[in-house]
C-alpha cells in the first residue's frame, strides 16, 4: 500500500460497493446473527482488516450471540449514517448451531470490467446457490447450506467457513445465481476443493506422521485451550503439526480461524513456509499442558473399577464410565476433578480392605459445568467493581444448553448466583462439602481467565501517560478516536457517544455550525448556551462549580434549547431523550450525574405538581444535585463490613430547565439562572440547528474540541486556574454585591474564551470575529449577573421573612394592636389595613334624618405584637412561628433557625438592635408581653398605600 493510502481513512476504501438490501436472500435475513463491520488498517501487516461491530458502536464477537442483532436493526444502523459514519457494511455470523456455510474466492474478479475467472464461474454454477461480489470488488462469495467435507478446503484462492466466523454481505448478486441460500452436497464441495488445491505442495522431508482419529480429537481439544492470536505460539504449533501432513494442516487452519486476526492468504503463505522437522504433534500436547490443559489419557488409573451405568446409584454420587459413549463433550480431568458430559465431578479413591485394592469413583457435584471466561473490571474512576463472566453448560437430551451470566466476583464463592441467575433447573447436589468442591472445580477448569478492563464513566482519564476523553463509543485522544477502549454506560447515558474527530475542513464547518447557537436566541441566552456546552469538559481543570437553570412558561423552547446543548455530546440526544428527568429518584439522578464525568448533565422539566410538600421534595433533590456538584461532596455511606464508601457526587456540570425555580437561597446561589421569554427563539435557525444535531455535526465540533484539549491538556491545567482568578478579579463592579456572582461570571467566561481560542486556532473564526464574540458574551453575562443578584435578593433570609410577614398581615393571618391602649384591643392609629385589620362601614340614622357613616376596625388572625410610636414591637416567638407555618404551606423551603433569622433582620436593617449583646429590645411596659421584642420601624417595613378609610369594606349588618 502506498504512503498516500496510509493517510486515508481505511473505511473510504469500501465506499464503492454499498449494500443492495433487495438482493440479500430472505433465508439469512430471518436469522438474528447480523453484525456490522469496519475496516481497520494494520500498519504492521500493511493490510486492511474487517472488525465486527454492534449497532451501538461497540465491538462484536463471533462467539457471543449477545453482540449480534437482527437484520433490520443492523441495516438501520448502517443507513442512518452518512459518509462519516463508522460502519463499512453488513456482516453475517456463521455458527455451529446452523448449517450455513460460505466459500470465498479471492482476487478472481476484475473490479473495473467485472470479468470473472472462468474456472471460478464454473465452480459457482456447480454449487448452484446465492453468490455475490465481496466488498473489495475483486472477490466472490458463495453462501450455501450443508456441512464442510473432511479434509483440507483451503488454498491461496479458496477458503471455506461454517462456524466461528462472520462474512460480509453486500447484496451485489452475481447474475444467473439463485436469490436463496441452497443446500450443497459434500461431494460438490470436495470436487471444488480439488480443483483449486495448490498445484505444488512443499516437499516433505519424511512421510506424513499418521494421526489416529482419537488423537485428532485430543489435538483439537488441546489447541482449543490455547490462543491462536498469539503469533509466536501460532507459528510454533504450525511447525509441530507440519509433519502430520493434511491432517495437521486442517487442524492448524481450523484453530487459526478462532482468531479475529485470521487472514486466509497470510495463513496459507505461512503454512507453506514451514519445513518438516523432528518435532511432531506431541509438542502440541506439551504446550497445551503448560497452559493448564489436562490430557484425557491422564484420567485412567491402575486398578480402576467401573460400575455399569444401571447399577450406579442416582443422586449425589455415581460411578460413571471414563470414556464418552457416542458424540458429546470429551472428558477432561484436572487433579481430582473431571468434566464429563457437561457435568463436573469429584474423583475419589476408595480402598477395599478385603481385596486390598483401590478404585476410583466419580461424584457429580451438580447437573452442569461452568467456566469463568472473563474477569471484568468496571472502573468508574473511584472504585473498581470486579465481576465474573461465566459460561454454564447443562446436558439436555442429546445436546446441551449453554447460558452466560455475569455476577459480582465477591458473590462467586457462595454459589447463590446459581439459582438467582440460572433458575431451578441448575442444581447443586447435596453434601456438606459439595459447594466447596464445585466452586473449586469451576476455578480449576477456568484456567487462563482473561482480565477485561471496562470504564464505567465519561470524561478525562490519563491512560498510559496520555489524556483520553472517554465516551460510549471509545476514547478521544490527541491522535483521534480510539474505538477499542471499552466504555460501558447505563442505557440512559449510552447516547454520550462521539464520532471520530473530523478533518481540518470539516472541523471548521462543524465549529461554525455550533456557533449558530449565538444566533438562535438573544446574546444573553446564547452566551450561556456556549458556556454550558464547552465549559463542562474543562470542569476538572479550574473552579467550575456553578450549574445552569433555564426557566419560563411552557412553549418557550426550554427543552429544545437543552437538546441542542446535549446534541454536542452525542447525536442520539434530542428533546425526548435527555439524560435526566426530575421524575427520577434522587439516587438514580445522583448516580447518573456521577457517571457523566466532565460532561453536561441535563435534567429536564422542573415542574412540581401537587401539594406544597411535592414542591419541597423536588427542591430537596435539586439541592443535593446542584450542591453536590458545586461542593464536590455527597452523602457518605457505610459498606456491610462498616467501612466508609466513596460518595457518588456529580462530576460533570448539572443543567436543568423548568417552569418553576427550586427553593432555597444557597441552592440558587449555585446556579446561573436564565429566564426564557416567549417567542425569543428564532424558528428558522432552530430548524438548521436541529438538522445539524441529527446529522452529528454538533458532536463532531465537540470531538474536535476534545482532541484539541487532549493535545493541550497539560498547558490548560496550568493556565486555566490562573486565568480564572484574573477574570474573577476583573469582574464588573456591578456584580460584586453577592460573593458568588463574580466567581460564576468568571467560570462561564473562561469556558467561552477557551472555546473561542480553539475556534481561532483552527481557523473557524478570524481574530476580529473572536473579539466581537467575546465582547458580546461579556456584555450579555454582565447584564445577566445583575438579574442573578435580584434573584438572590428574593431568596435572602431577611427579605423572604419580611415578604411572608407582609403577606400574612395582608391576608389576615396575623395582626398587631395599638400598644398605647392598656385596657382594650384597638387598631393602630395609622396603617391599620396593612397591619392585619379590616375596616367595615356602618350607617347610623340621625334624629334630623341624616345618615352618619362610621368605620369600625376588626382584627384578623392572631396577635403577634404591638404598634408603638411608629414602630412595631413584635413577639419573636409568635412572629417566627406564624411565618414558618406559612412558609411550609407555600412549599418554598423551611426557614432557618430563629436566631439566624433575627441576625439577618438586623443586618438588613429591618430590626433595630439596641446597644449591647441582645438583638431584642427591652421595652419596660408591663401591659405588653413578652418583655423583649423585635423593634421594627414601620417606615422600613410598610410601603406607602391608601389611607385607612379607603380600605374599609361596606357591611349591611352591625359588627
Amino acid at each position: 500500500m502506498s504512503a498516500a493510502k496510509h493517510e486515508q481513512d481505511p473505511r473510504r476504501l469500501w465506499q464503492g460497493l454499498k449494500p443492495q438490501p433487495e438482493n440479500i436472500p430472505s433465508d439469512i435475513k430471518e436469522v438474528e446473527q447480523w453484525v456490522l463491520w469496519v475496516a481497520v488498517y494494520d500498519k504492521v501487516k500493511d493490510r486492511t482488516d474487517k472488525v465486527p461491530k454492534q449497532a451501538n458502536g461497540r465491538n462484536a464477537s463471533v462467539t457471543d450471540p449477545a453482540t449480534w442483532t437482527d437484520y433490520q436493526t443492523a441495516l438501520a444502523a448502517l443507513q442512518e449514517q452518512d459518509e462519516r459514519g463508522p460502519y463499512a457494511g453488513l456482516g453475517f455470523v456463521l455458527t455451529d448451531h446452523d448449517d450455513f456455510g460460505a466459500l470465498d474466492f479471492d482476487h478472481v474478479r476484475d473490479a473495473t470490467t467485472g470479468s470473472i475467472d472462468p474456472q471460478v464461474s464454473a465452480a459457482v454454477a456447480m454449487v448452484g446457490s446465492y453468490a455475490e461480489v465481496s466488498p473489495s470488488g475483486t472477490g466472490i462469495r458463495v453462501l450455501f447450506r450443508g456441512p464442510l467435507p473432511d479434509g483440507p478446503l483451503s488454498s491461496p484462492i479458496l477458503q471455506a467457513w461454517n462456524a466461528a466466523r462472520f462474512v460480509t454481505v453486500t447484496g451485489h448478486r452475481l447474475p444467473d445465481t439463485p436469490l436463496a441460500v441452497c443446500p450443497v452436497g459434500a461431494e460438490v464441495l470436495r470436487k471444488i476443493a480439488t480443483t483449486f488445491a495448490p498445484k505444488q505442495r512443499p516437499t516433505e522431508a519424511a512421510p506424513a506422521v499418521q494421526v489416529p482419529d482419537k488423537t485428532r480429537r485430543e489435538l483439537r481439544s488441546a489447541l482449543a485451550s490455547m490462543r491462536s492470536d498469539d503469533r509466536d505460539l501460532w507459528v510454533r504449533m504450525g511447525h509441530a503439526l507440519k509433519s502430520s501432513g493434511d491432517v495437521g494442516r486442517a487442524l492448524w487452519f481450523e484453530w487459526s480461524q478462532t482468531s479475529e486476526k485470521y487472514e486466509p492468504n497470510d495463513a496459507a503463505r505461512v503454512w507453506d513456509s514451514f519445513k518438516p522437522t523432528a518435532t511432531d504433534y506431541r509438542a502440541v500436547f506439551a504446550e497445551a499442558q503448560r497452559n493448564g490443559w489436562a490430557n484425557p489419557k491422564a484420567g485412567t488409573g491402575r486398578g480402576r473399577s467401573v460400575a455399569p451405568p444401571e447399577e450406579a446409584p442416582g443422586g449425589a454420587s455415581s460411578e460413571t464410565q471414563t470414556e464418552p459413549s457416542g458424540e458429546g463433550e470429551e472428558p477432561c480431568r484436572i487433579g481430582c476433578y473431571i468434566r464429563r458430559g457437561h457435568v463436573l465431578h469429584l474423583v475419589k479413591t476408595i480402598h477395599d480392605r478385603e481385596s486390598k485394592m483401590s478404585r476410583e469413583i466419580e461424584i457429580a457435584l451438580g447437573n452442569f459445568s461452568a467456566v469463568v471466561e472473563e474477569e471484568r473490571q468496571y472502573d468508574d474512576g473511584v472504585e473498581v467493581d470486579h465481576r465474573s463472566f461465566i459460561r454454564v453448560t447443562r446436558p439436555n437430551g442429546d445436546g446441551h444448553i449453554e447460558t452466560k451470566v455475569e455476577i459480582p466476583t465477591a458473590q462467586f464463592s457462595n454459589l447463590g448466583w446459581v439459582t438467582t441467575k440460572l433458575g431451578h433447573r441448575h442444581v447443586v447436589n447435596a453434601g456438606t462439602a459439595t459447594k466447596d468442591h464445585l466452586r473449586a472445580a469451576i476455578q480449576v477448569f477456568s484456567h487462563g481467565v482473561k482480565p477485561r478492563r471496562i470504564f464505567a464513566h465519561t470524561g478525562w482519564r490519563r491512560i498510559h501517560g496520555e489524556w483520553a476523553y472517554l465516551h460510549a463509543g471509545g476514547a478521544i485522544t490527541a491522535d483521534g478516536l480510539i474505538e477499542d477502549m471499552e466504555v460501558e454506560l447505563p442505557d440512559q447515558l449510552a447516547h454520550y457517544a462521539l464520532p471520530p474527530p473530523p478533518g481540518p475542513a470539516r472541523k471548521v464547518e462543524a465549529v461554525r455550525a455550533s456557533l449558530r447557537q449565538m444566533d438562535l436566541i438573544d446574546d444573553g441566552v446564547g452566551a450561556v448556551q456556549l458556556a454550558r456546552i464547552y465549559a463542562p469538559p474543562l470542569a476538572g481543570w479550574y473552579r467550575l462549580d456553578v450549574g445552569f437553570f433555564i426557566y419560563g412558561r411552557t412553549g418557550t423552547g426550554k427543552t429544545e434549547l437543552a437538546a441542542q446543548a446535549m446534541a454536542h455530546y452525542g447525536a442520539g440526544f434530542h428533546a425526548r431523550s435527555l439524560p435526566g428527568s426530575w421524575v427520577s429518584t434522587e439516587g438514580a439522578l445522583l448516580m447518573k450525574a456521577f457517571k457523566a464525568k466532565d460532561a453536561l448533565f441535563e435534567v429536564d422539566d422542573f415542574n412540581p405538581q401537587g401539594t406544597a410538600s411535592d414542591h419541597l421534595a423536588m427542591s430537596r433533590i435539586a439541592d443535593k444535585l446542584f450542591r453536590g456538584m458545586a461542593n464536590g461532596a455527597g452523602r457518605d455511606r457505610l459498606s456491610p463490613d462498616i467501612r466508609l464508601r466513596t460518595s457518588h457526587v456529580p462530576r460533570g456540570v448539572v443543567s436543568s430547565s423548568g417552569e418553576d425555580l427550586p427553593a432555597g437561597r444557597s441552592l440558587r446561589a449555585r446556579m446561573w439562572i436564565v429566564e426564557l421569554s416567549p417567542k425569543a427563539m428564532r424558528l428558522d435557525i432552530l430548524s438548521e440547528c436541529q438538522q445539524c444535531a441529527r446529522e452529528g455535526i454538533f458532536a463532531e465540533a465537540m470531538a474536535a474540541f476534545l482532541q484539541w484539549a487532549a493535545a493541550n491538556a497539560d498547558k490548560l491545567q496550568e493556565a486555566l486556574p490562573v486565568r480564572y482568578e484574573e477574570l474573577r478579579t476583573a469582574a464588573p463592579e456591578s456584580l460584586r454585591e453577592h460573593a458568588r456572582i463574580p466567581a460564576n461570571f468568571a467560570a462561564l467566561m473562561l469556558g467561552i474564551e477557551t472555546f473561542l481560542n480553539f475556534a481561532y486556532e483552527i481557523g473557524a473564526v478570524a481574530s476580529h470575529e473572536q473579539w466581537d464574540l467575546l465582547q458580546r458574551c461579556r456584555a450579555a453575562l454582565t447584564l445577566q449577573g445583575a438579574a442573578q443578584m435580584e434573584i438572590q435578593e428574593e431568596s435572602e433570609d431577611a427579605v423572604r421573612f419580611i415578604g411572608i410577614l407582609r403577606s400574612a398581615f395582608g391576608s389576615g393571618r396575623v395582626y398587631v394592636a395599638d400598644g398605647d391602649e392598656r385596657e382594650v384591643t384597638r387598631a393602630p392609629p395609622t396603617r391599620a389595613a396593612q397591619l392585619g385589620w379590616i375596616g367595615r362601614r356602618h350607617n347610623h340614622p340621625e334624629e334630623n334624618g341624616t345618615i352618619r357613616k362610621e368605620i369600625r376596625w376588626e382584627p384578623r388572625g392572631e396577635r403577634i405584637g404591638y404598634a408603638v410610636n411608629g414602630d412595631l414591637w413584635l413577639d419573636p416567638e409568635a412572629t417566627y412561628t406564624a411565618v414558618s407555618k406559612i412558609a411550609r404551606e407555600q412549599g418554598t423551603g423551611a426557614l432557618r433557625s430563629q436566631i439566624r433569622i433575627a441576625k439577618a433582620l438586623v443586618e438588613r436593617g429591618y430590626v433595630i438592635k439596641p446597644t449591647g449583646s441582645h438583638i431584642t429590645f427591652k421595652h419596660g411596659r408591663s401591659h405588653i408581653s413578652p418583655s423583649r421584642v423585635w423593634k421594627v420601624p414601620i417606615s422600613n417595613f410598610l410601603q406607602s398605600g391608601p389611607e385607612e378609610g379607603e380600605q374599609a369594606q361596606e357591611d349591611a349588618s352591625p359588627p
